[in-house]
Formats: structure tokens, sequence, C-alpha cells
């Protein structure tokens, strides 16, 4: 009888040890096609492509993005 007992501790051992020492998922993205119509990958995160274009904000054609003083 303690030999079943073993057995299974043994197996519920292996089990927990098994999700315990899974590979771990890696949160966020690595490349656009892991993101959803729409956004694409940027530093491991999907954002919105408008929020992502290099550009940002127009400076306007004197380069200060700021109100002007009057």
């Amino acid at each position: 009888m303690r030999s079943v007992l073993w057995i299974v501790l043994g197996g519920w051992a292996a089990v927990i040890a098994g999700c315990v020492l899974g590979s771990p998922d890696e949160p966020g993205c690595s490349e656009d096609a892991e993101c959803d119509e729409g956004l694409v990958c940027r530093a491991g995160a999907c954002v919105s492509e408008l929020k992502a274009s290099p550009g940002g904000v127009d400076a306007g054609s004197d380069g200060d993005a700021g109100q002007d003083a009057n």
C-alpha cells in the first residue's frame, strides 16, 4: 500500500514541477505580425501606427512645437 502512495505522490510532484518549471511566455511582441490589425510592434509593445510614426507631432517650419510667446 505504501508503494502505491509513493507512486501517486511522485506523479503529483512531476505534474507540479512541470507546471512550475515550464518555459515562461515573454510578454509583448517582437515583430509587427504578432500585433492586431492597425498596430505595430515598438519596444516590445503593440501600439497604434499613428503613435509609432517616427516624426511624432509636426513642429512646423520653425522647428518649435510649443506656443510662441507674444
